[in-house]
């Protein structure tokens, strides 16, 4: 192991947190200090961050000074795997450092702040904060390091270590690790040029969304904020609603707000070397993707059946509730306009199915088969080589044609056929990957769920008026939605709740699965491996 090379890359991750850090400053001058004493305990906070940020750089680069050699893959695996860990420590300071509370009364301490920190960085957009409006409880220079943390997540934090330095042949193994999961067409050339590229294609998609939102007369926070979460298929947004509050808001146009949203979470569950082809001027190697067009099938079936089946029960009625708050000035238990029902269904489809976390209703509340779907889907998620968490389409494509040619050579033993996706050809050896990355997920979804449902009291649900017999349904809902990187959960974690009033050890047992679904399990396990520290005999 090149340990000097590891610091060094490491150090420049340090310094990059720094810079997101100094970058959400800004945010604190909307009104005068002297009149948002949030803001200003929210400047202390992020300048305390980058000083320790900054420092810890400093050292890690000190201790890799003059590194020789190149990064091969342990190298590359221990730098990918050990960013996630140091971005997230530091991420956590800010809210620790600004006294920001999880709820009234309630500061945040080093499990709330470490799981807000990792939810962020990860893209999954479960919180612990209950009061997101309130300047006094959580600052808006922190709601912006909230949401920029997806930013970072989204795209993957090394890509900027390959866009801003480093030898090639360093570059190429960074790049094949944080993005190991990129199976389509790869165009020849140096490993930055492209890097660089998609990138970029991540920064125009941002500002895109951002400008439409602005259109729609949301404010540039707001705008910002929502369009690093969509992009990123993250969840974040800076309200309790979430997005359903543009609804709510008779100023703004909220049908235009949804569907922008609703269209770039779709944009960030696709594969971004299929926009590279696109920008290249080969539009038609995305439509000729498999993978993508499975993914807007199952998106397509699946909104249709939750629309159906929500008129069919009345879910989409309008309920004038505290919880549900009036929709255009509609009374209670009016059933809301098909147009209103269509964009209930087919946002919170593409949310959950492209992990993004973003609501526009409690679906938690809603009939037994929407519940289901929109529950199954969170384990499909979107493309290999988006920015979407969860299993990919690509593999559940793999598994289908295995299926088929199993129940063929049922009745054809001697048949030989080949599995081809994205017009790759997959071998025996990826075939067992595949399968065994399934089994590996299930038993880690399996074991952390029995760990959670042992520790978590049932006071929890006690205390929330939530039913109790409901508790096992919650907490595999809660991880399932943390190892798929997708926010809200059903129950006591539901799309207008939080994680806030789970026990400490709960909340550390999420960021696991939170990190263990968006480094895809085997490379976050593999740190754990004796063999991987040793040096190689002979």
């Amino acid at each position: 192991m090149n340990y000097r090379l590891v610091l060094r890359q490491l150090g420049a991750v340090a310094f990059l947190v720094a810079l997101g850090m100094l970058l959400s400053m800004p945010f604190a001058f909307e009104h005068p200090l002297k009149e948002t004493p949030g803001e200003r305990a929210g400047l202390f906070g992020l300048s305390c961050s980058i000083a320790v940020s900054v420092c810890v750089g400093f050292v890690l680069r000190r201790l890799g000074r003059r590194p020789s050699g190149e990064l091969f893959q342990k190298e590359a695996i221990a730098v990918v795997v050990l960013s996630w860990f140091l971005v997230t420590f530091l991420g956590a300071l800010p809210y620790l450092f600004s006294g920001v509370s999880r709820e009234p009364g309630v500061k945040m301490n080093f499990a709330d702040a470490m799981f807000e920190s990792v939810s962020g960085f990860s893209t999954t957009g479960s919180t612990v904060l209950s009061e997101l409006e309130n300047p006094d409880i959580i600052p808006r220079c922190i709601v912006f390091w909230r949401s920029l943390t997806h930013f970072y997540g989204g795209i993957g934090i090394l890509v900027l270590l390959v866009v801003l330095g480093g030898r090639n042949a360093n570059r190429k193994s960074l790049a094949n690790t944080e993005m190991s999961n990129i199976i389509a067409e790869r165009p020849p050339g140096q490993i930055k040029k492209i890097t660089g590229i998609l990138f970029s294609i991540y920064v125009s998609l941002n500002v895109l969304l951002t400008a439409i939102l602005l259109f729609a007369g949301v404010p540039l926070l707001d705008a910002l904020c929502h369009a690093f979460g969509a992009i990123a298929t993250g969840g974040f947004s800076t309200y309790n609603a979430s997005v359903g509050h543009f609804a709510s808001a008779t100023d703004l146009n909220a049908p235009l707000i949804e569907w922008s949203i609703t269209i770039s979470c779709l944009f960030g569950a696709t594969n971004f070397m299929l926009f590279f082809w696109c920008v290249q001027g080969k539009p038609g190697v995305l439509f000729r993707n498999e993978e993508w067009r499975t993914l807007l099938g199952i998106y397509l079936v699946v909104s249709l059946a939750v629309l159906i089946s929500g008129l069919a029960y009345g879910d989409f009625n309008v309920q004038g509730t505290s919880d549900k708050p009036m929709i255009h000035g509609a009374s209670i238990d009016e059933k809301a306009p098909l147009e209103l029902s269509v964009r209930y269904a087919f946002f919170n489809t593409a949310s959950m199915l492209t992990t993004t976390g973003y609501c526009t209703d409690e679906f938690d509340q809603w009939n037994g088969l929407s519940r289901f779907l929109l529950l199954a889907v969170l384990f499909v998620g979107g493309c290999a080589g988006s920015t979407a968490g969860s299993i990919k389409v690509v593999r559940y494509l793999v598994c289908w044609k295995m299926m088929r040619r199993g129940t063929e050579t049922a009745y054809r033993p001697t048949l030989v056929r080949p599995i081809f996706a994205n017009g790759t050809e997959f071998d025996r050896e990826r075939q067992t990957k595949i399968l065994l990355y399934f089994v590996t997920y299930v038993m880690v979804f399996a074991f952390a769920t029995a760990i959670i449902l042992a520790i978590e009291p049932t006071s929890k649900w006690v205390e929330r008026n939530l039913d109790v017999g409901n508790k096992m349904d919650d907490v595999i809902s809660c991880v399932a939605s943390t190892m798929a990187g997708a926010g809200p959960a059903y129950g006591i974690a539901g799309p207008r709740r939080n994680f806030g009033p789970e026990c400490d050890v709960s909340k550390f047992l999420f960021c696991g699965t939170m990190l263990l679904g968006r480094l895809e399990i085997y490379i976050l396990l593999a740190l754990f491996s004796p063999g991987f520290w040793m040096r190689k005999k002979g």
